[in-house]
């Protein structure tokens, strides 16, 4: 007894254009500027937090690391200087 497979029948769906969405979402946000302004700063201060630990969490390793070309260590010593 052979098995048959049938495709499960999906509902198509039309995607909605992108400047659509844009407008849409731009005007939402024009609606309640108190929460674009939070969404913004939230969004700011965890992009901005997440570029420091990153800088202070790689930083004293990279220094270390042993590099094959020379601009590359050159790049390091200059970063060494003070």
């Amino acid at each position: 007894m052979a098995l048959s497979f049938r495709p499960i029948p999906t509902a198509t769906v039309k995607p909605v254009p992108l400047p659509n969405e844009l407008v849409n979402a731009f005007r939402m946000l024009r609606r309640s500027p108190g929460y674009a302004l939070t969404c913004i700063a939230v969004l700011a201060l965890g992009i901005g937090a997440n570029a420091a630990i990153a800088i202070l969490a790689i930083s004293p390793v990279a220094l270390y690391v042993p590099l094959r070309r020379a601009t590359a260590v050159d790049c390091t010593v200059a970063l060494r200087e003070e």
